[in-house]
């Protein structure tokens, strides 16, 4: 196994303020994270490539993996360490052509085990499940129960 799928997984809040955004992110890796996930769904690709090439700085001052969500693009521009993806975000077998075998590989698979040894077989290194509570940026997503 990896070493960093054990651990801590956080993902980003959904702030206006960019400094508050890393200061909150910083706080928290200084704690010992093993994985940072850059989650906006709102900003512009210019504001989300400055917020991920400062978040990557962030993550090595603390020896944490930056995942960017959703965007392979955006994932080497600024030289995160993988990406995640939901189930339409991309293809997952030309998402890890391109990153290779030394970058990371997430996907997400709501509440199916289906979709989950799928996503293996293509190639992923880690699958999500979820959501288990409601959210703001995804209202009408399915609760995945957690027994």
């Amino acid at each position: 196994m990896k070493d960093f799928l054990s651990g801590l997984y956080l993902i980003t809040p959904q702030l206006e303020s960019d400094e508050l955004l890393f200061s909150i992110c910083e706080k928290i890796l200084a704690h010992g994270v093993n994985l940072l996930q850059y989650r906006d769904k709102t900003n512009s690709v210019a504001k989300k490539l400055y917020r991920s090439k400062v978040l990557r700085e962030i993550t090595k001052k603390y020896n944490t993996k930056l995942i960017i969500n959703d965007s392979l693009l955006l994932c080497l521009r600024s030289d995160a360490d993988g990406v995640h993806y939901g189930k339409d975000d991309g293809s997952l077998v030309f998402a890890r052509n391109i990153l290779g075998n030394d970058k990371i590989l997430g996907a997400s698979c709501y509440d199916s085990l289906q979709t989950a040894v799928r996503a293996e077989t293509l190639g992923v290194d880690y699958v999500a499940f979820g959501a288990v509570a409601k959210s703001q940026t995804k209202p009408n997503n399915k609760i995945v129960p957690m027994n």
